[in-house]
């Protein structure tokens, strides 16, 4: 075994017991070392699989990798497999047939090609799922339904013209089929709603048997793709989102001290000081003596986000019941952020069902942050310091909330 291939191997032993061990941050200075010397190496930086360029730390990794995959064994075969082309490289030199390698990898290229351009559009359906419960009114239902549209309509062309043959396509045309419901009015807010909970799951799934499926595929059951409608749809569905330039938290005067952690929380996100605006603290809104339904008409615009925190005391305020109505016809994005242990099943008024989370619940937590971040275009904080603001909070609001 030579230097180089020992090296190799060193390193994706470690990637295979960060991915099946979790966050090793003490392996930082280890990592950082050997993913230099690999990618700084002329002869196998082109051969070294994408995420070991794209991540690098040993955080970065750990976050890619538990995304991709939920258990350990689809990890660790996973990262064998992509790391397979670099020691087959290596072998082949070793063994004096580096040419036949060459010509090897020349014809995994198409399947390469495709297994990323899948994974591409998993990653964007994985973020639709995340997207559609924050979904609260027809225009923005409308908006995101033209680019999960778009989303379907590539993905069926990719399905149709990879493969010789067409069973992955006809597949995945199936799983688009959404028959209603007799019970709710056709075109409704809740009718469009339902087709994406209901075809949306399915065609991930069937998106990941692709992957799956491809693995195994030989070359020539594949036949030449272009990937630049992957490429065009991501510009387009990064330019249909309206950029927010006002924060506006309705909420009870008789929660304002739980409400504090939220907004430190969102700065830390990224939304800045002067965007905000609510009722209960001057430096964030109403002046002394300023009528605050006055105030709301200068204040409200299409570009406003809105933020619900509800609670017994909301709904027991006749100030904040008027800002719910005022405010969900005139912004353009709303969610509602419920104070336990104020539960789903007493919220009343505009709010659809199943809108809005929890403001201790972690998973939700890191979704609303990558609303934030899109609909205020934001750079993402850095994942370790989220996790430690988000981890902060949450020990706040925990205790406040006993």
């Amino acid at each position: 075994m030579t230097e180089l291939q020992e090296k190799i191997e060193s390193f994706q032993n470690l990637l295979i017991d960060i991915a099946t061990s979790g966050n090793r941050s003490e392996e930082e200075g280890n990592f950082k070392q050997s993913r230099t010397e690999l990618i700084g190496n002329n002869e196998i930086k082109d051969l070294l699989p994408d995420f070991v360029k794209t991540n690098r730390t040993v955080a970065q990794f750990w976050q890619y990798i538990k995304g991709q995959f939920s258990t350990y064994k689809e990890r660790r075969t996973f990262i064998w497999t992509e790391f397979a082309k670099t020691l087959d490289h290596i072998e082949a030199k070793q063994n004096g047939i580096i040419n036949n390698v060459e010509t090897s990898n020349q014809t995994e290229t198409l399947k390469d090609k495709l297994i990323k351009i899948l994974g591409e559009q998993k990653e964007i359906g994985d973020g639709f799922l995340l997207k559609i419960d924050s979904i609260s009114n027809m225009k923005e239902l409308d908006d995101f339904l033209i680019e999960y549209d778009n989303w379907n309509m590539i993905n069926t062309d990719i399905l149709d013209k990879a493969y010789v043959q067409k069973q992955l396509f006809q597949i995945y045309s199936g799983a688009s089929n959404y028959l209603g419901n007799v019970y709710v009015e056709k075109n409704s807010f809740q009718d469009k709603r339902n087709r994406v909970l209901y075809c949306l799951p399915r065609q991930l799934g069937h998106l990941k048997t692709a992957i799956d499926q491809t693995q195994n595929l030989q070359n020539t059951d594949l036949l030449p793709i272009d990937n630049q409608p992957t490429t065009t749809f991501q510009q387009q569905s990064k330019t249909q989102n309206k950029i927010m330039s006002k924060l506006f938290i309705s909420h009870s005067s008789e929660d304002k001290e739980k409400i504090k952690p939220l907004i430190d929380l969102i700065e830390n996100i990224g939304v800045s000081h002067n965007q905000f605006f609510f009722s209960s603290h001057p430096a964030y809104g109403v002046d002394l003596g300023q009528n605050i339904f006055e105030r709301l008409k200068t204040e409200l615009e299409d570009n406003v986000f809105a933020l619900f925190v509800l609670s017994d005391n909301f709904y027991k305020s006749p100030v904040c019941l008027c800002e719910m109505g005022a405010v969900w016809i005139k912004s353009n994005k709303q969610i509602p952020i419920l104070i336990p242990p104020f539960d789903f099943k007493n919220v009343q008024g505009v709010f659809p069902n199943s809108l809005g989370f929890k403001m201790n619940d972690k998973d939700q937590l890191n979704s609303f942050k990558g609303v934030l971040e899109t609909h205020f275009n934001l750079t993402p904080i850095h994942i370790s310091r989220w996790e430690e603001k988000r981890d902060e909070y949450l020990t706040k609001i925990n205790g406040l909330l006993k």
